[in-house]
This record gives structure tokens, C-alpha cells and sequence, in this order.
């Protein structure tokens, strides 16, 4: 296949870090490892967080402003994309998520004339009243990722779970594809001192059994559910302590909850970690925890399985479909099976044997290889090869 020049723009991206964000940034990676010119649009400068090529690429143009108001933010997204594109003449434009970054792909058609592929991670498309998630929970939105979804030529999602909120989206079963997240391992070592010495840092005690969950503190993520299992875990372990690292919008909320559940001596909210914090985190923890409400994927999963680390998820369509049997999976919602869960993982050496061997084989199925070579079958069939 010869070498193509990929226009990528996303909606999000470092240093917000999430899936998403991980996801453009190894799939702009490994592309231009394999001698692609790929041009990744972000909302803002983004060069830092990029390893690049020796050519320089993936090659990073920021589109938006900070402090600029929405209207006037609106129109220099457009008129940077539009004119950075009819220089670049892409063969093929990629967009993560159908709003905004799909919505632009599809509206500068007429001056890029290149076949666009949108791939969704969630937000774009899935919808959670309940507790007020998804884009499309506003009109205007929905409107306009129906329209991406109808005027781009493939949609992915990053799931089979995924592919019924894309049909109600707006999406049509024969543009429509499941391509599953990847993983790209951290290319550096970490030592055990390393872990101490990380530990000590956020104050984690460390003769203690450590349950960790690593996500943005959102509704979504379940993670009061886990606070609430806690309490329980102790009736059985004294020894165990709740590390959660990340930040969002329900840090308060569940600090208040720890409170009122009077755990507080058994918890830490660690914050933002960066990412060798992160890796030293996994590898120092007893049992990995995931009870998210709804995930699009679930690559948080992917470090613990590296590390060979027992995990205990909830039993989300999209987690069962990575985690497979490489952990135990619970009800959502259900502290107290979640905390029987994680204490037969405590309990049971054996179980955390056969999981940690399960994980350190699972992962190598979200190795790029296979990824980044189904992106590339899409993008040949688009252009006629």
C-alpha cells in the first residue's frame, strides 16, 4: 500500500488524559511509524505529548484559542482546518468523535475531497440520563452527529457494544465497524524502589493490601459504589487501603461519601498522576478496580493485565469484551458484591495466580499490529485500492 497523507483531528486530547486521548495519540504514533504522513488537529498545542518520527511526523496543528468565547472559537477552528487542508491535499481524513471534530471533517468535504472516517469513543453517541452523560442529551448535538454520521463514508466504533448507540445515532450498518482500542506498553522500566518511592509520595501505606482505580472521577465510573465496598472489605482484611487516582467532577462528592461512611484513615485520593506515577500505582497494587456504570471500551484495563494484577470490574457489555476471563466481573451498582469479589481475590492465591497469567496474555491481543492494519484496510477500500 503506498504511503498515504492522513489528516486526524479529534476533540479532545492531552493533556486531558483519558481512553480517547490515548487512542488518537498511538494511532497517530504507530501510523507514522509505518511511513505515513499524518497531520493530528488538536484543540490545542499539543507537540509535547507526541513521539515522533524521523521525518517529524505525527506533525501537531492546534485549532483553537484558549479564552476565546465559543462563536469566535468556532470560526478559527474552521478557517485553520479549512486552509491547513487545501494545502496538505489529504487522501484521507480521520475524525474521533462525530462532534466537533466529525462535524468539521464532514462541512470541509467540498475542500478537502477526501473520504472521511469518524471513529466514536462514547460520549459522541451513547446516552445515560440517569446521570446526565452524552452529547447527544443536547438537541443541537444530536442534530448535528446525525449529520456527520449520515455525510462521513465509515464510522467506527470501538466496541460491538458500541454498534447499536451508533445505529440510534444515526449511523447505517454498512459503513458501520467495530475496530477495538490498542495497547502500546510504557517503553520504560519500573523498579521496585521506584513503586516505594511513589507510594510514600501520596502517603500509601506500605504494609497494607492496595485496591486501586485509575479513571476520571465521574458518575459514570462507578467509583462510589467501590467506596461504599470498603467498609465491607474491612469487616474481613484491617490491612486493606483505597487508592484512587484522577481528577473530575465527583472528587467532593466522594470525599464527602468517605466521610460519612467514616473510612477516611483507609482511602487516598491521589489526584492527577502522570504517567510513570500511573504504571508504579498498577504495579504496586494487590487488586485493580473497574466498577464503571457504562464504558465504550475499558483501556484502563490494559496496564493491570500487563502487570499481571487481579482485576475486578463491573459487568459492562464493553468491559467483558476486554477483560474476558482475565478477572472477575460483578453486578454494577453492587457494593457489597463487588467487595465479596475483591476479597476472594485477596483470599485466594491461586485465583490471583491463574489471573495474573490470564491478563498477561490478554493484552497481547490489543497489540497495534492487527489495530493499525484494519484502520489501513479501511482507509485503501475508501480510496478505491
Amino acid at each position: 500500500m503506498k504511503k498515504l497523507k492522513i489528516a486526524m483531528l479529534t476533540t479532545t486530547f492531552f493533556p486531558q488524559v483519558g481512553g480517547a486521548e490515548y487512542q488518537v495519540k498511538w494511532l497517530a504514533e504507530e501510523l507514522a511509524k509505518r511511513g505515513h504522513e499524518v497531520y493530528l488537529f488538536t484543540p490545542y498545542e499539543a507537540d509535547e505529548f507526541l513521539e515522533k518520527n524521523e521525518n517529524g511526523f505525527p506533525k501537531n496543528i492546534a485549532l483553537r484559542k484558549r479564552g476565546a468565547n465559543s462563536f469566535s472559537d468556532a470560526f478559527r477552528m474552521l478557517y485553520r482546518f479549512a486552509k491547513a487542508i487545501k494545502r496538505i491535499k489529504p487522501d484521507v481524513v480521520h475524525a474521533h468523535y462525530a462532534f466537533s471534530a466529525g462535524f468539521l471533517a464532514v462541512i470541509t468535504k467540498p475542500i478537502h475531497k477526501a473520504p472521511v472516517v469518524i471513529t466514536s469513543h462514547e460520549e459522541d453517541i451513547r446516552v445515560i440520563k440517569e446521570i446526565g452523560y452524552g452529547m447527544r442529551l443536547k438537541w443541537y448535538k444530536r442534530l448535528l452527529i446525525n449529520l456527520s454520521l449520515k455525510l462521513c463514508d465509515a464510522h467506527v466504533v470501538v466496541s460491538d457494544t458500541m454498534k447499536k448507540d451508533a445505529l440510534e445515532s444515526g449511523s447505517k450498518e454498512k459503513k458501520l465497524q467495530a475496530i477495538y482500542n490498542m495497547y502500546v506498553p510504557l517503553n520504560a522500566e519500573i523498579d521496585d524502589e521506584y513503586v516505594k518511592n511513589v507510594k510514600e509520595k501520596y502517603d500509601i501505606p506500605l504494609d497494607k493490601k492496595i485496591i486501586l482505580s485509575v479513571s476520571r472521577l465521574h458518575k459514570r465510573k462507578g467509583l462510589n459504589y467501590l467506596v461504599m465496598s470498603l467498609k465491607d472489605i474491612g469487616t474481613s482484611y484491617s490491612d486493606v487501603y483505597l487508592v484512587i487516582a484522577g481528577c473530575g467532577d465527583e472528587q467532593k462528592e466522594l470525599e464527602e461519601l468517605v466521610k460519612e461512611l467514616n473510612v477516611g484513615k483507609s482511602v487516598t485520593f491521589a489526584g492527577f498522576v502522570d504517567e510513570m506515577e500511573k504504571h508504579a500505582l498498577i504495579k504496586g497494587c494487590d487488586v485493580f478496580c473497574m466498577p464503571s456504570l457504562s464504558e465504550a471500551f475499558g483501556i484502563s484495563l490494559f496496564d493491570p493485565m500487563f502487570y499481571g494484577k487481579s482485576i475486578v470490574a463491573s459487568d459492562d457489555e464493553a468491559i467483558k469484551e476486554v477483560l474476558g476471563s482475565a478477572g472477575l466481573t460483578v453486578p454494577k451498582k453492587d457494593p457489597i458484591l463487588l467487595s465479596k469479589a475483591i476479597t476472594k481475590i485477596l483470599k485466594d492465591k491461586n485465583l490471583r495466580g491463574t489471573l495474573s497469567e490470564r491478563g498477561r496474555e490478554r493484552y497481547k491481543l490489543f497489540m497495534p499490529d492487527r489495530i493499525i492494519n484494519t484502520y489501513l484496510e479501511i482507509y485503501k477500500r475508501l480510496l478505491g485500492g
